[in-house]
């Protein structure tokens, strides 16, 4: 009897120490702070990484580029996923080009591995976009390195031209030379940024282009004049803008011929006729745009 006593103490043991154990390592896999600690593929250690992951900005826009900071001295690498999927590898930053659910894991040889994540939603018209303007348009999904555009929330002032003196002629205001043509201008939306292209390759100095390519709003160097069919969707949307645009004359970058500009009256709701306004030597607003 005193053996069977014996042996079931030494089970009852065995069982509360098993307990133990198993509490022990499930409580070791989640860290403070709201991070999930896993195995990494290929780790076999399962030491504690000393520090803490953050995601900046805490929550995001697509096209807003997302920076992790990593507390401890470990030396780590960085694995972003979209989900399952891997999208960003060995860099602390990475710019989501569409909404979901964005994690970082940062790994060291020997250690348990750390994750954190954030949610970066989609841009609505109206909201305010990454280089500080208003977004005015949005194609749907990513395609050719772009979703939306975004239109600076003020002018570039004074109003200017669209020609340098060079490209018109001596009859309008400074003018030294003659009309030139600008081969290859498109109106649809996405061609803007092409367009002030073809500008200042052929008109290095073209005002309206020019001061939308020097244009440094957001700290972003990707502004451009807006094409025929982007103006008018800035027009479309100009009461969303948070001071509303109803006047001005505003330049686009498609040439209407060879001495006119395709010129939109905000105030009238209409493209200019050839000459007054629309001739290239005149003086026109400027909104500077940028796609992202």
């Amino acid at each position: 009897m005193k053996n069977k006593v014996f042996w079931t103490r030494i089970m009852e043991i065995a069982v509360i120490l098993a307990v133990m154990a198993f509490f022990a390592c499930d409580n070791g896999s989640t860290n403070s702070g709201g991070e999930t600690g896993s195995e990494t593929e290929g780790e076999t250690g399962d030491k504690t990484l000393s520090g803490t992951i953050t995601i900046s900005p805490s929550s995001a826009k697509v096209g807003t580029e997302l920076t992790a900071v990593y507390s401890g001295s470990e030396a780590i690498t960085y694995q972003w996923k979209q989900g399952t999927t891997n999208v960003g590898t060995n860099a602390n930053k990475y710019t989501p080009a569409e909404a979901g659910y964005y994690t970082v894991t940062v790994s060291a040889s020997g250690y348990v591995s750390k994750t954190s994540g954030v949610n970066v939603t989609n841009y609505y018209i109206g909201d305010i976009g990454p280089g500080g303007g208003m977004v005015f348009y949005d194609k749907g999904n990513v395609s050719d390195g772009w979703r939306y555009l975004e239109a600076a929330l003020e002018n570039i002032y004074p109003n200017m031209q669209w020609a340098s003196p060079a490209f018109y002629p001596s009859a309008h205001t400074y003018g030294t030379g003659d009309w030139v043509d600008i081969p290859g201008t498109e109106e649809a939306i996405g061609t803007g940024k092409a367009n002030t292209a073809a500008i200042l390759a052929i008109d290095a100095n073209a005002p309206a282009a020019k001061a939308c390519v020097d244009y440094r709003g957001g700290d972003k160097d990707d502004w451009f004049l807006p094409s025929k069919n982007e103006l008018y969707r800035i027009y479309d949307n100009r009461n969303r803008f948070p001071v509303i645009i109803d006047s001005g004359t505003f330049s686009s970058s498609t040439q209407k011929n060879i001495s006119n500009a395709w010129v939109y009256s905000f105030a009238y709701n209409q493209w200019l006729s050839d000459g007054g306004s629309a001739l290239k030597a005149e003086y026109n607003c400027v909104r500077p745009v940028r796609a992202f």
